[in-house]
């Protein structure tokens, strides 16, 4: 609880305000007056309005005779001083009707007493014995204004403001132990009762008279009061559950406005069932402030009789400001029985996206926007064109991460040479760039063993305090990609990243590749700027590669639905910067076909052949290996590859090289016609013979 106020009306014009705020901390100097004819004491400010220059006391309580405390003329009133340390005051606030008067209504001020019992419930305490005279010059420094506001059906304008120790607070000042219950020394509770302290059950209460008259007797000053008028409020906030919210709404550009009892919206009715169910009646008015860098703008009030937990829904309207704006709620529970009130107050500041709540708001032109079709899918996924037929077609609905078709790259960062034709070792590996853009997917592996299984790098382990970027570059341009975060596919843990290259990115791409061909993946420290390279590769533009398509036998005489039975995977072969391809593409019939020497191979390798050095081998020579099977089982298992267009001499070499079993070549053919291309054919059987063969020959099985 910050601060909460109880509003009393005590007069017809004098509405009483009392302010409980538990961040109004003070620490003074203090007087204790003991009067010793009726053995009563009372607290005095050394400080502000409740002092003892405007402190009096009761002469003569059946006339209602008063004087003003002056030791030097009553020798029964005492007087001593002390010093407080931090200790909460309330605030107690006497409102007077704007154009109230007190000489019109035949009074010359007021008198106000504040008091409570002491621990026993039987000696008055009092806080406050205070007088307003109108008559006295200067006296009308006390009076403060205020922005009018409405209570009672009745404008209040101007105010009274006086500090009092919280009595709560001060009653509390106690030390307790298993044999004592004392008030804490040198403490207000001690100081201004000398021994049980002031009560913790009493309520406070509130005596208030109008000044009638005032006489000067022997150079004595004497005021005449009229009827006096007592009321009680609790020294704590009543319904201290009871709170006001203005939160910014989830869902749109406003606020929602509404009371919270217990901290739970819903149980506003719950309390207000609470209080008619004791004979009160109540309303709630919220009371909503818009200021803008701290000029008042406007008030709104809201009232509600029903529904309580309902929530208000409130949009400000900012004229000028474009840097704070905050806006202040007031909620009042107004008693409709005594005409009590408690309010509740709540604020909330405004320094981000003050735009949107201007007085004009400007218009998106959405004319040329780009507005995307979507198609809805009914259940079942079936769809049944009634116009021609009766026949339904199953539909399968596949999610589309990318708006372009992403490159997969598989890569290793150590430095042992990879066994696994998925993951390319370093330099090895290498990206198209068509003339649209790339989304490429790096999957990076730490390691990779014998039998072919990765270790993927755990990126996360770096991506703390460093990005992990894509770059290209030359002596005068550098290109740099983040990672694309616009989508699911990042899998940090897993060592997979996505990049996004943009088309516009392509200009300076070529103009890079006037020298450099290299793409570079570094992770680039966020606090010195200092990159590290993890992996580099090549890059090529998609107009400088020719595609030859090996994928049926009408290209190449062989029957690929032979190796399917083998367990191959089958392919698109990509021969880059082909000086054969690039001729071949020129003049399909052109006898060059006849001439090439070279051909494919079948490679075996022994059970017992080092894998990784083989492979390391192929890889220092640039050799495409199109497709890895394995052979034979766990205990003598050996390697099956098929490698592309190779040379003579180069097939040759391959065959004195430690490990290898066989070579067998295999003429390849591009079908040019049908006399070439059964010249060439290659009976796939011969393939099959020759594993059989070499499994019978091993005892591979």
């Amino acid at each position: 609880m910050a601060s909460s106020s109880k509003f009393i009306k005590l007069h017809k014009n004098v509405l009483l305000e009392w302010s409980y705020d538990s961040t109004n901390l003070k620490s003074e100097e203090y007087q204790i007056v003991n009067n010793l004819s009726l053995d009563k004491k009372g607290f005095m400010s050394e400080g502000g309005y409740n002092s003892l220059s405007n402190s009096v006391f009761v002469i003569d309580p059946v006339i209602k005779k008063y004087a003003k405390i002056d030791t030097s003329k009553y020798n029964y009133l005492k007087l001593q001083t002390y010093s407080s340390s931090f200790v909460q005051y309330d605030k107690l606030r006497l409102h007077l009707p704007t154009t109230y008067s007190f000489s019109d209504n035949g009074y010359i001020g007021m008198y106000v007493r504040v008091y409570t019992y002491d621990y026993n419930n039987k000696l008055v305490m009092d806080f406050s014995s205070i007088i307003y005279d109108d008559t006295q010059v200067g006296s009308d420094i006390q009076l403060s204004l205020n922005e009018q506001f409405l209570y009672d059906e009745q404008s209040w304008g101007k105010y009274f403001s006086y500090d009092i120790p919280s009595i709560d607070a001060v009653s509390k000042q106690r030390s307790s132990t298993a044999n004592s219950n004392t008030p804490t020394p040198n403490s207000i509770n001690f100081n201004l009762t000398q021994a049980n302290g002031i009560s913790e059950t009493s309520p406070i209460f509130i005596e208030f008279s109008f000044i009638v008259s005032r006489e000067e007797i022997l150079g004595n000053t004497y005021y005449h009061m009229s009827d006096i008028f007592t009321k009680s409020i609790s020294k704590v906030p009543e319904y201290m559950d009871l709170a006001a919210n203005i939160v910014k709404s989830s869902d749109g550009d406003y606020f929602e406005i509404y009371g919270s009892y217990g901290g739970d919206n819903e149980s506003m009715d719950e309390f207000i069932d609470e209080l008619n169910s004791k004979g009160r009646k109540v309303k709630i008015e919220y009371e909503v402030t818009l200021y803008e860098e701290n000029v008042l703008m406007n008030t709104q009030t809201y009232v509600v009789t029903e529904n309580f937990t309902e929530k208000l829904w409130y949009r400000p309207v900012l004229s000028f400001t474009n840097t704070t704006a905050s806006i202040d709620v007031t909620m009042k529970i107004i008693d409709l029985v005594d005409d009590s009130q408690i309010d509740r107050f709540s604020s909330i500041s405004l320094t981000k996206d003050i735009f949107k709540y201007g007085k004009i708001l400007t218009r998106i032109n959405l004319d040329n926007a780009w507005k995307p079709k979507i198609y809805n899918i009914k259940g079942g996924n079936n769809y049944s064109d009634t116009s021609t037929s009766n026949i339904q077609t199953n539909i399968s609905l596949t999610k589309v991460n990318y708006p372009v078709i992403s490159d997969r790259i598989g890569i290793l960062v150590s430095s042992t040479p990879s066994t696994s034709y998925k993951f390319k070792s370093m330099g090895l590996a290498e990206i198209i760039i068509n003339p649209f853009g790339n989304t490429i997917k790096f999957e990076i592996a730490k390691n990779i063993d014998n039998n072919g299984v990765s270790t993927p790098f755990n990126l996360t382990e770096v991506l703390d305090n460093a990005q992990l970027t894509l770059s290209f570059k030359s002596d005068d341009e550098f290109l740099e990609k983040s990672v694309w975060q616009e989508t699911d596919k990042n899998d940090f843990e897993n060592g997979i990243v996505v990049y996004r290259i943009e088309q516009s990115d392509l200009p300076t791409l070529k103009s890079i590749s006037t020298n450099n061909y290299n793409f570079y993946l570094t992770i680039k420290s966020e606090k010195t700027g200092v990159r590290s390279m993890l992996y580099s590769g090549k890059w090529v533009n998609f107009d400088d590669v020719t595609f030859i398509e090996t994928e049926s036998n009408e290209t190449t005489g062989v029957d690929y639905g032979d190796f399917a039975d083998l367990g191959f995977t089958v392919e698109k072969l990509r021969i880059e910067n082909s000086a054969n391809a690039s001729t071949l593409n020129q003049n399909p019939n052109s006898s060059t076909l006849n001439q090439n020497p070279n051909s494919n191979g079948l490679i075996l390798l022994d059970a017992d052949a080092d894998v990784g050095v083989f492979e390391s081998y192929l890889n220092s020579l640039k050799v495409n290996i199109w497709l890895k099977k394995p052979a034979g089982n766990n205990d003598c298992l050996t390697y099956l590859y098929y490698l592309l267009n190779l040379s003579p001499s180069l097939l040759n070499d391959i065959k004195n090289q430690n490990g290898v079993s066989e070579v067998i070549s295999i003429p390849f053919s591009l079908g040019v016609n049908g006399d070439n291309a059964s010249s060439t054919n290659v009976n796939p059987d011969i393939i099959t013979d020759r594993i059989t063969n070499y499994n019978s020959a091993t005892g591979i099985r």
